[in-house]
């Protein structure tokens, strides 16, 4: 009968943490799809024109319609925040003749596929000059990416983000820039310059006065964020000029 008792006892305290882990997964899982959707502003950018097609298949591409392009970026977006919100960045670049792939992050947390720019170099063999880049969370993966691929990627783009301690990457040769706004309350312009030594030495640091955490996309105010001291367009501006110095420079060999 001790035996039966004590057996029915482990069997409660396995089936109750049995449980437990199904709602907390449940409860992650609902977290998740809590996401920062793009504007309707951000929408329209979405839509192939004259100068640029848009494809959506896995994930997001900008192509320019003359179809002579070699240099591309691939961007990770930040954590929970749905890559169209981005498309800006896509229009923008392509109009400059570059390629530019907004992924899909399985649970738009791209912690979960650091790796994904490997497809995307694979599948796209007339690129031959490939960036890799982000905002916030996605931003350290694309430096976690370029850690474990060095040689493969001539460019990093971080957007208010800095690398994980274990991503060192002032070794790599490699055009970089960072670009971080002076209003940003989740990724702190303190939290970018102490991980500069994790960066290029030769990487350009761009500081947008005014500029906060949301306005690297186009989805609203983000939770914790302060709110910004420059207009959206002009946020924008300075992201896509430093973004297409960043590819010009990849283009040129400097």
């Amino acid at each position: 009968m001790t035996r039966t008792v004590a057996r029915n006892k482990k069997r409660m305290v396995l089936l109750s943490l049995l449980g437990l882990i199904a709602v907390l997964v449940l409860a992650f899982l609902v977290w998740s799809q809590m996401t920062y959707t793009p504007t309707s502003r951000a929408e329209e950018n979405l839509i192939t024109g004259e100068d640029v097609l848009v494809l959506t298949d896995d994930h997001t591409y900008f192509m320019p319609q003359t179809n002579t392009y070699d240099t591309g970026l691939i961007f990770y977006p930040g954590a929970k925040i749905e890559a169209g919100a981005y498309a800006y960045i896509g229009q923008s670049l392509a109009k400059q003749d570059y390629m530019v792939v907004l992924v899909n992050m399985p649970l738009h947390l791209a912690f979960f596929n650091p790796a994904a720019a490997a497809s995307i170099i694979e599948n796209h063999g007339q690129v031959k000059n490939w960036a890799v880049g982000g905002h916030s969370l996605g931003g350290a993966m694309a430096a976690n990416y370029i850690a474990n691929h060095p040689g493969q990627i001539k460019g990093l783009a971080m957007l208010a983000s800095y690398p994980a301690g274990t991503n060192d990457l002032s070794s790599i040769n490699l055009a970089a820039v960072s670009i971080y706004g002076t209003n940003d309350c989740v990724a702190e312009p303190e939290k970018i310059f102490d991980t500069k030594h994790l960066l290029p030495p030769q990487t350009l640091y761009i500081e947008i006065e005014g500029g906060n955490h949301s306005q690297f996309g186009d989805y609203g105010l983000q939770y914790r964020d302060c709110p910004p001291a420059i207009s959206i367009e002009k946020q924008h501006q300075i992201i896509t000029d430093s973004l297409i110095a960043l590819l010009d420079r990849m283009n040129s060999g400097h």
